[in-house]
């Protein structure tokens, strides 16, 4: 029974396990709260819709849907989907997610610009971003970027201004990792050097 695993795991010795666990309970009650209301709003019966209208499971008000803040649990399974960091030991995303910061660009608002010196390497959480080279009639799209993929590591490496401008294709957030922090886990955990490298290997490929 997934419940009484989780339960289990939540009590664990090793404190990642105890807290994915609880992580995991969370989501869990929050999909099945979310059932629930679904039931309620479809009832025919105002009595029933009344029953958990503007509530939470705690009894306080309904969580934003949209809540604009990760939290650093949030961020560290957020990276660990990003392929570069994919194999980095658990402390090493803590450090990442609690240097992180988080912004927000509205749509044709520009994230980075070309000739801009870049100190820094922006992961995009939501939205999409597109990356042209040039300006006026003469610019031209490189490629568009989604949720996970990741824009500046190339500035950071060559520590040269940024050879392309990315704009936002709609509202896009992302988590800022400033350059002295990624060159130090890239210096201390070589797997994760490489991964960058095939993804600028592969990025290279696909543009040319």
């Amino acid at each position: 029974d997934g419940r009484a695993v989780l339960d289990t795991l939540a009590r664990d010795t090793d404190a990642w396990v105890r807290a994915l666990a609880v992580r995991a309970q969370r989501d869990r009650l929050l999909a099945e709260w979310q059932d629930l209301l679904d039931l309620a709003a479809a009832d025919a019966s105002p009595r029933v819709r009344e029953a958990v209208d503007g509530t939470s499971p705690s009894g306080g008000g309904i969580m934003a849907e949209t809540q604009r803040t990760l939290a650093t649990m949030d961020r560290i399974l957020f990276l660990r989907e990003v392929p570069i960091f994919a194999g980095l030991e658990p402390e090493d995303l803590q450090r990442l997610a609690e240097a992180a910061t988080e912004r927000l660009h509205q749509p044709g608002e520009v994230i980075y610009g070309e000739g801009d010196l870049g100190e820094e390497l922006a992961v995009i959480v939501e939205g999409t971003a597109r990356v042209t080279k040039g300006s006026g009639e003469t610019a031209r799209t490189l490629d568009t970027y989604g949720r996970g993929e990741h824009i500046g590591e190339l500035a950071i490496l060559r520590r040269q201004p940024r050879a392309a401008t990315v704009m936002a294709d709609e509202d896009v957030r992302v988590l800022v990792i400033g350059g002295d922090m990624l060159r130090a886990v890239l210096l201390e955990r070589p797997e994760a050097a490489m991964a960058m490298l095939e993804s600028l290997a592969e990025r290279v490929s696909t543009q040319g």
